[in-house]
């Protein structure tokens, strides 16, 4: 009895409606490409465009991650 609780505990997933797993991995993201530029010395403008793909990179792999636990949601 308790051994089929802890592993229906263990295998629940993170709960799919929660979209600011998306948000969160996008500021991230924005976060680290600020740090790339920073560590590389760019100007000003480069390091925007670091920036700037660091967000869409955050971004796309907080959707995807979201998309994937909502398809396994739903099995």
């Amino acid at each position: 009895m308790t051994l089929g609780v802890l592993a229906q505990l263990a295998a629940e997933l993170p709960d799919p409606g929660r979209l600011a797993t998306i948000t969160f991995a996008g500021t991230l993201g924005t976060v680290v490409g600020a740090l790339v530029a920073e560590l590389r010395d760019l100007p000003p403008e480069r390091a925007g465009a670091a920036m700037r793909i660091g967000l869409i990179l955050g971004f796309g792999a907080g959707l995807v991650s979201w998309i994937v636990s909502a398809a396994m949601n739903l099995l």
